[in-house]
């Protein structure tokens, strides 16, 4: 989420994925909504107090019955995201009928999208030409011919991939971060501690952030 930004303008390559991820019929926003929630999110991230079309700045969050300021800074966590114009808590968490769209980002990667683990509808935000079918054909040969996955092009092995461009500077075929959740019992008392990992080279973790619950 935080690749959104690059400056104080929007990186467009992120934004334009944002809008199809946001778009999916599966959410059911309408295109407002999705204008309104991408540039407050902007506005959020970037360090100035000027409102990106319909985002929002401090003014606007001082207004509100609860007051606070715009973080103009990045996210911490995804949570940070209820605070943002537009992304109420059915957005966030889904509903009976609706996914959660905390499910589909994060604020904790460099901003690409791993092909080989991606959920459907992630990789349907990544062409305009990317159907349902075929997101479910990528899956299939995903699952299939998990040995022929190395490599950024392995999509275009899909029957009807075979025309389609995917922006290589989106993608990746390697997850570097991870989130590990963790319980603990003793009695009738339990512990849950989340945390998010960062592999690097020679198989070293870094601990980027951890929380108790």
């Amino acid at each position: 989420m935080n690749k959104l930004v690059d400056g104080e303008e929007y990186n467009e390559e992120i934004r334009t994925m944002l809008d199809r991820l946001l778009a999916q019929p599966e959410f059911g926003l309408k295109d407002r909504q999705i204008d309104e929630i991408i540039d407050a999110i902007k506005d959020w991230i970037d360090t100035d107090e000027n409102t990106t079309g319909y985002g929002a700045e401090s003014n606007y969050y001082e207004s509100l019955d609860s007051p606070y300021q715009a973080k103009n800074a990045p996210f911490d966590c995804i949570e940070e995201l209820l605070m943002v114009k537009g992304i109420t808590k059915e957005i966030f968490y889904g509903t009976k009928d609706k996914p959660s769209l905390a499910k589909y980002v994060t604020a904790d990667s460099e901003g690409l999208i791993n092909i080989n683990t991606a959920p459907k509808i992630v990789l349907r935000s990544l062409s305009d030409d990317i159907s349902s079918e075929l997101a479910d054909r990528l899956d299939e040969y995903r699952m299939e011919k998990s040995h022929d996955v190395s490599g950024n092009q392995w999509y275009k092995q899909v029957p009807g991939m075979e025309n389609i461009t995917i922006n290589q500077n989106l993608i990746t075929v390697k997850s570097t971060y991870f989130k590990i959740v963790s319980t603990g019992k003793i009695s009738n008392m339990s512990r849950t501690v989340t945390g998010i990992v960062a592999t690097g080279d020679q198989a070293q973790v870094a601990i980027i952030k951890w929380r108790q619950d």
